[in-house]
Parts: structure tokens; sequence; C-alpha cells
């Protein structure tokens, strides 16, 4: 980028670098979690009212089937965000987005399943990337290498 010139942590940024990987990653963890975070949070405000209409595609109940999404939406997205235990966390999370989109939504057209395909397909690439070196697990890693 000819407008950084002269600034080599900018340049840096924003070259095919490791620097500009790990804050692409660090932005997609924020974007993803921090917003999936509101609808979990949501949903143990409201938790009174939704336990007896939770949509329970498996037939587990709808009280099952609720704190299922919270323990998705709210603790495994708190671990992607600080991106501790990250691939271990997406697993719920991506569970979660198969489901409602290829379940819970069946029949429904492309406009009912977009939100939940583009979150299913950003925690798809966290959990083949990683949470990047701008996370718990990667600051806890270069700090073992360092002693």
């Amino acid at each position: 980028f000819p407008i950084f010139e002269g600034s080599s942590a900018m340049s840096r940024l924003f070259t095919n670098s490791a620097l500009s990987t790990s804050f692409g990653l660090l932005f997609l963890r924020i974007a993803l979690a921090g917003s999936l975070l509101t609808h979990g949070i949501a949903k143990i405000e409201n938790f009174s009212a939704l336990s007896n209409s939770f949509p329970d595609p498996f037939g587990t109940e709808h009280l099952t089937a609720l704190l299922l999404a919270i323990f998705a939406e709210v603790v495994c997205s708190i671990f992607v965000l600080i991106g501790l235990w990250t691939r271990a966390a997406l697993i719920p999370l991506i569970c979660t987005f198969l489901t409602i989109a290829f379940v819970v939504l069946a029949g429904k057209d492309f406009g009912a399943r977009e939100m939940p395909l583009l979150y299913l397909f950003g925690f798809a690439t966290l959990f083949f990337t990683g949470a990047g070196s701008f996370s718990l697990s990667g600051l806890t890693r270069a700090a073992a290498r360092k002693a």
C-alpha cells in the first residue's frame, strides 16, 4: 500500500504477513463471538418465556434445547472471543449453526438461512485456522517459548 510507505508497522499490517493474519483472526473472533454473545444474553434475559417455546429440533424438550443454545452462544462464544480452547469451543457453535441452517430452517429459502450460514462459515474458518497469535492461547504459547 503506497499510502503507508515509510510506516513499517502499518505496511506490515496490510501485507500478507503473520501480523496481518493474526489481526484478521482477532477481528473475525471479536465480530462473530461478540455479536453472537448478545443473542445468548438475550436468551438468558428471556429464559422463562423461552423455556416452554424454544425450538426443539431433536425432541430433547424445549428447556434442554434452550440450555444447549445458551451454552453455545454464551460460554463457547466467550472462549472464542478470548481465544482460549478455541477449536474445542467452536465445535458446539458449528453444531448449533448446522442445526439452525439445515434442521430448524429446513425448507426455508436462502434469505432465512443466510445469517446462520454466515455464522457457520465464519466459525468453520476459525476452526481450520485456529485463534491466531492475538489470543489467550497464542499469548501463553509465546510466553512458554520464551521461558
